[in-house]
């Protein structure tokens, strides 16, 4: 095999296919990835860890095609290092050369038919989206997911119709929904078993292009995400998911709601949050006289208070509230006006964005 490739499109679709490498396995060869190089002026990068696949296309010009395997953290380690723009990759039966100007780097050569194929799962029809806006729902629910949860398919994020399609996850303290707008069927995507795992969701974004369409496709166990030139694919999270909706339509009493700027107000509270310990954990949310009134003590950090002026004038109120996952969850919403709703004094608070639903439950004094 002999090519010569751009480094910053190597590297680029190393970072692509990096996900699916796996940080431990008794099956040594899948530390590496797999590039192919066939007549043209592609080639083509894989990596699979058994449960999931990715696989990125990129420029390169073959001058003799070939298949190679490269040992993932080695490659990322030279791609990074080197200076050159233009590498040149060559290879015989016992080793792997990667010419960078001056430098040079060299690696034994591993059979690559002992590197599985990609997975043949078995999926149903594409379902069309914006990239940017599955980029956006993704980024605004992958945090509330609980990857160690033995109840229920928590470690990840359901997709399941909406209107619309629709991704929610939960830890059973915080509750994140986000819906998207797509012209695909989405009549198979109705019992709530639909999971996709946490460190996939991460895979997707990356591979995710900055503009146009993408595909997914889902089955009864596995996924498929098409966003050429890449390629993500793996299995579902087993179970099915909780009852999401009783959350939701219980939220529908609401006492009293303002908007407000999801940026400045994630501000107030990280202000207010430097006294909130490990320990403790909540501060009070008091509500009353036209504003928010953010109280964060701990007998080890001492206090801190910050106020932000809302359309509120009825009865003063305490709500007790984690501030570091509402930060999180006003983060995830980004610099965009937001609603918040208060439905009582013991009952979630809720955000409210374009597109987006955010539960959180109140936290109790300890």
């Amino acid at each position: 095999m002999k090519a010569a490739i751009d480094r910053a499109e190597w590297s680029r679709a190393l970072a692509l296919v990096g996900a699916a490498v796996p940080s431990r396995t008794p099956k040594e060869i899948l530390f590496n990835v797999r590039l192919t190089a066939e007549d043209g002026d592609s080639a083509r990068l894989f990596a699979t860890n058994l449960d999931r696949d990715a696989e990125a296309t990129f420029p390169a010009s073959v001058f003799e095609p070939g298949t190679v395997l490269l040992p993932a953290d080695r490659l990322k380690t030279i791609l990074a290092s080197a200076t050159a723009s233009d590498l040149e990759l060559s290879s015989d039966e016992s080793s792997v050369l990667i010419q960078a100007g001056k430098s040079r780097f060299r690696m034994p050569a591993a059979n690559p038919d002992l590197y599985p194929d990609p997975s043949p799962w078995n999926v149903g029809g594409p379902i069309e989206v914006d990239a940017v806006d599955l980029a956006v729902a993704i980024r605004r629910v992958e945090f509330s997911t609980d990857v160690d949860s033995t109840r229920y398919a928590l470690g990840g994020a359901v997709f399941t119709s909406g209107p619309g399609l629709t991704l929610v996850s939960t830890d059973s303290v915080r509750l994140s929904m986000a819906t998207l707008a797509t012209p695909s069927d989405l009549s198979g995507l109705t019992d709530l078993t639909h999971v996709v795992p946490a460190d996939a969701l991460k895979a997707i974004v990356k591979a995710l292009p900055d503009s146009g369409p993408v595909s997914l496709a889902f089955g009864k166990t596995s996924f498929v995400l098409d966003a050429p030139p890449a390629r993500v694919s793996g299995r579902l999270i087993e179970g099915r998911f909780p009852r999401y909706r009783d959350v939701v339509d219980d939220a529908a009493a609401v006492r009293f709601a303002f908007e407000t700027s999801a940026g400045g107000l994630a501000a107030a509270i990280s202000q207010a949050a430097v006294a909130a310990s490990n320990e403790s954990r909540w501060c009070d949310f008091t509500f009353g006289d036209a504003a928010l009134r953010i109280d964060c003590r701990s007998a080890d950090l001492g206090d801190a208070h910050a106020e932000v002026e809302i359309d509120y004038s009825g009865p003063s109120f305490t709500i007790g509230l984690n501030p570091f996952r509402l930060i999180q969850a006003l983060k995830a919403i980004g610099p965009v006006p937001v609603k918040f709703e208060v439905l009582g004094e013991r009952r979630p608070i809720v955000l409210r964005a374009d597109g987006y639903d955010h539960f959180l439950q109140p936290v109790t004094k300890g």
